[in-house]
């Protein structure tokens, strides 16, 4: 599988925050990301992980098995991708059931064993 970042356009608190960034990163691979405090690392990540809305692009697999064209239809991103971050991801302003749909629609179609 391959990650592919197409165009991602990404907004936090009315300003642009990434604009065009494209990139691919194959299976196997993994990426750093380097810079200051407040550059958009952090809100790239999440974005791609879909916690944050793109204002533009898209973010995809390819190689996803069962697909015959190769190309995520978004809902195969969300089962084969996690994001694990330095907080708690559950969110104290939101109710149970709250996080609860979220990670529901977030995992739109997984089933468990």
């Amino acid at each position: 599988m391959r990650l592919v970042a197409e165009s991602l356009d990404i907004d936090r608190g009315g300003r642009r925050i990434v604009d065009g960034l494209s990139f691919e990163v194959p299976g196997g691979e993994a990426v750093i990301l380097t810079g200051p405090n407040g550059t958009g690392k952090t809100t790239l990540i999440r974005a791609i992980a879909g916690f944050l809305p793109l204002a533009g692009g898209r973010v995809r697999l390819d190689g996803l098995p069962g697909l015959d064209d190769g190309q995520d239809d978004g809902e195969g991103l969300a089962e084969h991708c996690h994001f694990i971050g330095h907080r708690d991801g559950i969110k104290s302003a939101m109710t149970v059931a709250e996080n609860a749909a979220f990670f529901a629609r977030y995992l739109s179609g997984f089933s468990s064993p």
